[in-house]
């Protein structure tokens, strides 16, 4: 109604496209075809009519191809996320998978806020460690990655070559900070530090090589910071043709997420640390760093997103550390 009597041109841009989503979506179509429906519109507005637009599809059952090139709506909006390069799919999976479990080193790199850390290393193994000598231009090693074979899926090790280079892929967010029990051979230091209210972003020096890496509110830089390189931020790719080896999931597969369908008891091991939560109709709570964050959890596609996050509560019912 509030723009019923003017035309087009006497309304913003943002004024528009919300005139032409209303006018899209009421047509009741089988299916829609979206062309970055919000792009002229300010984040908080975009923030609110994205909650509105995927109200709307599921109460509707609605079919939607939705064009964008903002992840963050993609994520939101999405079942199923189609990732493409120069006209080329590069994968098509859920928003989890796609973070995940990349399936080559493009959507590696352009999912993910920040990307996903990319490194050029070398494989050695000794009878006790599976280790990742991270390499600069010059192939010459600058910081390694250790992993107690016991941890691992022994049967599969033989399948990564001694000595042979591949394309190290390394999640920001589940980089670890002055953890005690480290397995980063190298020197850190903090060379940048971005705060963005409810984590850090943290660019980290390492003899030449440069990666990043999320905190929480609470980290202070030093000229010596200790790292930890869980298992489950560890993808691996081939050095020549970028895409993902299967050899990832089969060395590391007890490392990532498991769960079961909703009302169940569901598993997760989160960014900081394995938990587990009771009974909860598809809602689970991790306690963090003294905090409790809330995760919906789709038990079709197991894609796990934080809804929110409060203090902790004692009087909260779940919390065994696993």
């Amino acid at each position: 109604m509030l723009f019923r009597s003017r035309y087009p041109p006497s309304i913003s841009g943002g004024q528009q496209q919300r005139v032409s989503l209303a006018r899209a979506l009421v047509r009741d179509s089988d299916a829609l075809l979206l062309d970055e429906p919000m792009s002229q519109l300010e984040p908080q507005l975009r923030a609110v009519l994205r909650a509105r637009v995927k109200d709307y599809i599921q109460h509707n059952k609605k079919t939607v191809i939705f064009v964008t090139h903002d992840q963050t709506e993609a994520v939101a909006l999405a079942d199923k996320i189609a990732v493409m390069e120069n006209g080329d799919l590069k994968q098509l999976a859920s928003p989890y998978e796609i973070s995940a479990k990349p399936s080559n080193v493009f959507v590696a790199s352009f999912i993910g806020e920040p990307p996903m850390n990319i490194l050029k290393a070398k494989i050695s193994t000794t009878e006790e460690k599976l280790i990742f000598e991270i390499l600069n231009d010059r192939n010459e090693k600058t910081f390694s990655i250790n992993f107690n074979k016991d941890n691992l899926q022994k049967d599969n090790l033989a399948k990564l070559a001694n000595d042979q280079l591949i394309t190290l892929g390394i999640r920001p967010h589940k980089i670890f900070f002055n953890e005690k029990d480290s397995n980063f051979d190298g020197k850190a230091s903090s060379s940048s530090y971005h705060w963005l209210g409810d984590q850090v972003h943290i660019g980290i020096e390492i003899n030449g090589s440069s990666i990043i890496g999320v905190a929480d509110r609470n980290f202070e830089p030093s000229s010596d910071v200790k790292l930890n390189f869980p298992a489950e931020s560890i993808n691996i790719f081939n050095l020549e043709t970028e895409q993902k080896r299967k050899i990832t999931d089969d060395i590391f597969s007890d490392s990532y997420p498991s769960w079961n369908s909703e009302g169940t008891e569901i598993a997760f091991v989160s960014d900081r640390g394995s938990f587990t939560s009771g009974e909860f109709d598809g809602e689970m709570y991790n306690h963090d760093y003294g905090q409790t964050d809330i995760y919906t959890v789709n038990a079709n596609d197991g894609f796990i997103k934080r809804i929110t996050e409060t203090k902790y509560n004692e009087s909260h019912p779940v919390w065994a550390n696993t």
